[in-house]
């Protein structure tokens, strides 16, 4: 924080997303415990040290002699770290399995949403009553995604898909973007079109359309070249709500489904 510098390591995922302007909240932390401990803004894109700074900024040590990073601004150390605590766990949306928390934590550079990022700002912060329209049906919608993907081949989407995989090697499972995390990033095998998968999970209409939207922007952005970019969203049920919500040009289609639970004697 002194040096106003970040330092990142070469195989680090996700680095070379890092762009000037970017805000960030720095985690500390083991399996054990961890806080979140200050925040900032990149002041430059992710860059290549030379010689002398490589020297200025390793202070002598080893362990902190990096070869690139960014520049930092607006640096905040919090006096008090906000706990990673099992009530912050729950408010976090980029932390889908909440049992096994850890995984969402690793590699050094992970992209959360602005929501996300103002809980982790202020752990006050209580999601409004409207933004779970079922807490009953948001326990029961976290494990879909995993269903998804695990069935992938199996499921009927109108056409063929398969989870997209980037050069990185990172899958389209909860595929990280500036935007946020999409929850399944497609493409369709015949044409390369991309598709953007988002499970509604108890949202309000308006908040899981405008998610899918921003994620097919960026998809359309960074990644499409020239492919076209539509979306689907899962739900439980397609209502009203969600289908004035949905936008007139006809990008996003929603598709329902159905739990089933049986019970039999021991």
């Amino acid at each position: 924080m002194k040096d106003r510098f970040w330092g990142i390591g070469k195989a680090t995922p996700n680095r070379k997303r890092l762009r000037r302007g970017d805000e960030v909240a720095f985690y500390v932390g083991s399996q054990e415990r961890g806080f979140f401990a200050g925040q900032a803004k990149l002041a430059s894109d992710l860059f290549q040290l030379d010689a002398q700074r490589k020297n200025v900024l390793g202070h002598g040590q080893g362990y902190f002699r990096v070869d690139q990073g960014v520049d930092l601004t607006d640096i905040m150390t919090w006096d008090e770290p906000r706990v990673l605590d099992s009530d912050l766990i729950g408010k976090l949306d980029f932390i889908s399995n909440k049992e096994k928390y850890m995984v969402h934590l690793m590699g050094g550079v992970r992209a959360i949403s602005k929501d996300d990022f103002d809980v982790i700002l202020d752990p006050a912060r209580r999601a409004k009553e409207e933004d779970i329209v079922s807490p009953a049906e948001f326990e029961l919608e976290k494990y879909l995604h995993d269903f998804i993907v695990s069935n992938f081949e199996r499921i009927d989407f109108g056409q063929k898909l398969e989870v997209f995989k980037d050069e990185d090697g990172q899958t389209g499972s909860e595929y990280p973007t500036s935007a946020g995390y999409i929850d399944i990033l497609c493409r369709e095998k015949q044409s390369g079109d991309f598709v953007v998968v988002e499970l509604k999970k108890g949202q309000i209409s308006d908040k899981v359309v405008g998610q899918t939207q921003r994620y097919i922007g960026w998809v359309r952005e960074n990644l499409a070249k020239g492919n076209r970019v539509r979306g689907i969203i899962i739900a439980r049920d397609f209502d009203d709500k969600l289908r004035f919500a949905l936008p007139v040009d006809p990008k996003i289609e929603v598709k329902t489904y159905e739990i089933d639970f049986r019970l039999r004697n021991a």
